[in-house]
């Protein structure tokens, strides 16, 4: 039952966020969004935060009761899907595993900085393509399962 509330508290978190961007009009910032899964007192959260050339798709867990030295084992899986106006469909994945300490400042800290020029997916001068990205973060903690996914769909528009 705690699942299920979970994931429809998560979903409803999301759909918030992506409410908010969609409400901002044209502003020229680029959308970020954080996503949260918690069992009791321990809390795992994926970040994407996308910015004009790159994309941060990261993870962290949380515990106040917790010492700041304890550190856990994450997974962070990121993926991209880019669908251009005419083609076919690109998707780039990074896993990366890894210890984390408690008490992270600054937001999530493993995982990844995708540049899009690095991927096929920038104009020449290095900014997104035009399209429609897909960006999810996945981040997981092993020994419990407890899991955090971000979703941002994001569509890119002009020209190159």
């Amino acid at each position: 039952m705690s699942r299920i509330l979970l994931i429809f508290g998560l979903t409803a978190c999301v759909a918030l966020a992506a409410a908010s961007l969609a409400s901002a009009g044209n502003t020229t910032r680029e959308p970020a969004v954080f996503a949260s899964a918690e069992l009791g007192t321990f809390e795992i959260i994926s970040g994407i935060l996308v910015e004009r050339k790159t994309v941060d798709q990261r993870g962290v867990w949380l515990d106040d009761t917790v010492a700041c030295a304890k550190k856990r084992t994450l997974r962070v899986r990121a993926t991209i899907f880019y669908t251009p106006a005419a083609g076919p469909t690109k998707r780039v994945v990074r896993n990366r595993k890894g210890r984390v300490g408690n008490c992270s400042e600054g937001g999530p800290n493993l995982g990844f900085t995708i540049k899009a020029k690095r991927h096929g997916l920038a104009c020449a001068n290095g900014t997104w393509k035009p399209g429609t990205y897909s960006f999810i973060t996945r981040t997981t903690h092993r020994a419990s399962k407890l899991r955090a996914i971000g979703s941002l769909t994001w569509e890119k528009t002009g020209t190159c």
